[in-house]
């Protein structure tokens, strides 16, 4: 069979990992630094450390309910705010992270859709 790709557009098989770890962690980094740099200019670098120390303070602050809860976030939920508004909150948890997986796989298509098939048509993916 014959490798219709040149060889210095491939990927080794090595980097594929990091390629796809990549691509699910840092997607959102990866499109929207075009906004980011555009509102903020040269102080780009000041919101990023914010939102690393603010980042850092809400994972504190769940670590510390979590151990005082001891159980999960939905049995958390439901003790702290009631049957009704816990699992109206558990089912917004829920959602975040459906939402989140979902967007996770649009950027893998996308990348795989510019690297692997990049004549393939938008209209075939999610």
């Amino acid at each position: 069979m014959r490798n219709l790709l040149k060889e210095n557009l491939l990927i080794s098989p090595f980097l594929v990992f990091y390629v796809i770890n990549s691509m699910q962690l840092g997607g959102g980094a990866l499109f929207d630094l075009r906004g980011m740099s555009q509102h903020a200019g040269y102080d780009t670098w000041i919101s990023i450390i914010v939102s690393g120390l603010s980042i850092h303070i809400l994972i504190w602050l769940l670590y510390r309910i979590l151990n005082k809860g001891k159980g999960d976030i939905i049995a958390i939920h439901r003790d702290l705010f009631g049957k009704w508004v816990g699992g109206f909150l558990s089912l917004l948890f829920i959602s975040y992270f459906l939402i989140l997986g979902i967007f996770t796989l649009r950027i893998y298509i996308e990348v795989i859709q510019v690297w692997i098939f990049p004549h393939l048509s938008p209209f075939f993916s999610l």
